[in-house]
């Protein structure tokens, strides 16, 4: 039973693996030509999902920083008058 688990864990993490590997081939190297595959089947160059990527985390940490920010300031208090 442990053996047919490691053996179907192995075979689904090479995948991810092999895919991952493949993507980052995709920074340094060319693309193959756009005609030869339809328009539907092409895929994003990798660069272009990492840009993406940083973009948006970029993005989504500014606005938490200046939400947080907002809520940790102290409410302003009135001036006491003196007697």
């Amino acid at each position: 039973m442990a053996g047919a688990g490691i053996i179907g864990h192995h075979q689904v993490a090479v995948r991810p693996r092999q895919k991952l590997l493949l993507g980052f081939k995709q920074i340094t190297q060319k693309h193959s030509s756009a005609d030869d595959v339809p328009r539907t089947d092409r895929d994003l160059k990798m660069s272009t999902v990492l840009i993406g990527l940083v973009v948006s985390v970029l993005a989504i940490g500014g606005f938490f920083y200046i939400l947080i920010s907002q809520a940790t300031r102290p409410p302003p208090t009135k001036p006491r008058r003196s007697p």
